[in-house]
């Protein structure tokens, strides 16, 4: 006690009477993003609440570098005749078969190579009979593992949706396996969205999983286990397992100034700018943490002392919110979900982006924060989307009471991010009515898009009962405006019977845009004439360009155009080219299958068509990407047969 009054004593004499608090607001290099092989100053940005000036407030400034340190287990199950792997374990409970085929036990299987790392993977299917079978990694001493390294479980995973009661654990044992002391996850209820309609299929691309191991560092044995498991009431399911890594990451020093002092002058500025003395100069392009911090007895507010932010040695970064997956338009009342979306790295190297999820509304205020390891885009991948992606859960939101209304916003941040304009979605959200009418999709216009001025479009949306009763008596409103002043109105009087669930698309009259550049907005609602809903909306906005591929003696740009973005006949599909180089455009599927080349070839300067026939083309959702020089487009459209 009497130090700390000797304190408060030293710091009357010192600053007065009023209390004062120094923050570290910003940190950056300069330039920035930083260019490899070049020096670079750090800049660092100080306030005070004081009201007079502070002389000599110490600072210090420090760059590391995360790096993969270790891997103590890389096993992606491709040794042919051999499971489970040298080292690894299985505890089986269950010896009946599939068919009189396949065992429900662990055991390796093949797989599309097109979504995982070879053509095997390890697999289990579980019988009509209670299953409890465990597939067991060697064991991991982390013991000497640094206390600020991170280390990470890393794998593939994905499994037939068909029993809501089966369980995929992933369990901690540090003890040879004799006791599990931790469920790290049970992933048909943490990462996936409700039964049936969001689980992951095991014909599909499989959802990529990280968990923390972080907490277990200084444990000699540690042995994870992925555990499947189902009571005897249940129905078969199944559960598919690839590509299990764990590594460790630990923070290296590339630069780091000693105490350097600095006035700080209150009230003046909305901050102080200190440029340190030393350069940074990073040896190789990646991805840095740079922290600034200070030390000054008798600050009041020591939490916002030090800050702490990702540097980028070379190209560019950028990424984006790929979707929401959860919440839906209408979710259960009364009942928890799990907020999650898709985020992409569009990026050429593996980055650290921090997500975010903030919802509102029914008198509730919810957020969450989660960091997340991006690995690049594929360059192997001819698919589309080619970015590389990963599925982001957030923890569960509680609903509300029926008819509570919200909205769901996630952003991705990361602090030189070099476009922001694909960092943000939103969704409006409702909690489930017996009466509800929601648009679900909306597929034309495209969201995005540019169009050609003076071109006709048929506005349609999808809508779907999400409601508990038959519907055969609402209407779908339309509104339609630009920045030119254009506003359209349409209603849609819908009387077919939609039962729970049914998709129902809507059709609104045409409408010509205007021949000259801007900009729409076109918003689809719905209206019911009953109290308890007011229906749902879906928005979406989109740009007009005049003369977006105009002939002439010879372009100035790329640019590719499709007649029309919804379809049920023959489209022509256009294009420009301003030099002379190799072009191609490829059509593919929703799954990002290639349907159609269109052309592959060197081509010279000038505009080029290609019509496309839609006779043997099943009715979706389709793509066409362009790609020359260093121009890259991609146009969507919808085949209604």
């Amino acid at each position: 006690m009497l130090k700390k009054l000797a304190i408060l004593t030293l710091i009357t004499a010192s600053f007065g009477w009023a209390a004062f608090d120094v923050a570290v607001d910003d940190a950056i290099t300069v330039p920035a993003p930083a260019v490899v092989d070049s020096s670079n100053e750090v800049v660092a940005f100080l306030s005070t609440t004081h009201t007079e000036a502070i002389e000599d407030v110490p600072i210090f400034g420090k760059i590391e570098e995360l790096v993969t340190s270790a891997v103590l287990i890389e096993e992606d199950f491709e040794t042919e005749g051999e499971f489970p792997p040298g080292n690894w374990t299985q505890v089986i409970f269950n010896t009946d078969t599939i068919g009189g085929e396949l065992p429900c036990t662990w055991t390796q299987s093949d797989f599309d190579p097109e979504f995982h790392n070879g053509n095997y993977g390890a697999y289990v299917w579980g019988s009509d009979n209670a299953s409890n079978e465990w597939l067991i990694t060697p064991s991991m001493n982390l013991s000497a593992t640094s206390e600020d390294a991170i280390v990470t479980l890393n794998f593939c995973s994905a499994f037939l949706p068909f029993e809501v009661n089966a369980h995929h654990y992933i369990c901690v044992s540090l003890d040879g396996g004799e006791t599990w002391i931790d469920t790290l996850a049970d992933l048909s209820r943490d990462y996936l969205g409700p039964y049936p309609e969001e689980r992951i299929r095991i014909d599909d691309e499989p959802n990529p999983i990280n968990l923390d191991l972080s907490d277990y560092i200084g444990e000699e044995d540690v042995i994870i286990g992925f555990n499947y498991r189902k009571s005897i009431e249940n129905l078969p399911s199944s559960w598919s397992l690839d590509d299990v890594t764990v590594d460790v990451k630990s923070y290296i020093e590339r630069w780091a100034s000693g105490e350097e002092t600095v006035p700080v002058v209150a009230m003046t500025l909305p901050h102080i700018e200190h440029r340190f003395e030393e350069s940074w100069v990073p040896e190789e392009e990646g991805s840095y943490f740079l922290t600034v911090w200070t030390e000054l007895e008798g600050d009041e507010d020591p939490s916002n002392d030090e800050f702490v932010r990702i540097v980028k040695a070379g190209g560019q970064v950028d990424f984006a919110i790929g979707g929401i997956i959860s919440p839906h338009e209408v979710e259960t009342p009364n009942e928890s979900i799990v907020p999650s979306c898709l985020v992409w790295n569009l990026t050429e190297d593996t980055c650290i982006a921090y997500v975010r999820c903030v919802i509102q509304g029914g008198g509730q205020t919810y957020s969450d924060n989660k960091e997340v390891m991006l690995e690049p885009a594929n360059d192997e991948n001819q698919g589309f989307p080619e970015p590389g992606e990963a599925q982001v859960s957030f923890k569960p939101f509680p609903v509300g009471e029926a008819g509570s209304e919200y909205t769901a916003v996630f952003t991705v941040n990361h602090p030189l991010d070099t476009a922001e304009r694909n960092d943000s979605r939103s969704r409006d959200f409702v909690a489930g009515l017996p009466h509800a009418i929601v648009p679900v999709e909306v597929l034309e216009p495209v969201d995005g898009e540019t169009y050609d001025a003076g071109e006709t479009l048929t506005p349609t949306a999808i809508y779907e009962n999400m409601g508990v009763e038959a519907e055969s008596d609402w209407f779908a409103i339309l509104e339609f405006s630009s920045n030119l002043g254009v506003e359209e109105y349409d209603t849609v009087h819908v009387i077919e019977t939609m039962e729970p669930g049914e998709p129902c698309n809507v059709a609104f009259s045409d409408v010509t845009l205007a021949d000259e550049n801007a900009e729409y907005t076109v918003n689809f609602s719905c209206y019911m004439n009953i109290e308890d809903f007011q229906g749902g909306e879906l928005e979406v906005g989109f740009s007009a360009q005049k003369g977006a591929i105009e002939d002439g003696p010879m372009p100035k740009e790329y640019a590719l155009a499709v007649s029309n973005s919804l379809a049920n006949s023959n489209m022509m599909v256009r294009y420009s080219v301003p030099k002379s180089g190799h072009v191609a455009i490829k059509l593919y599927d929703v799954t990002g299958k290639l349907v159609e080349t269109f052309v592959e070839k060197p081509v010279t300067p000038g505009y080029g068509s290609v019509e496309l026939n839609t006779e043997d083309i099943p009715s979706g959702l389709y793509f066409i990407r362009m790609n020359a020089d260093q121009f890259s487009a991609t146009r969507k459209f919808v085949l209604i047969r």
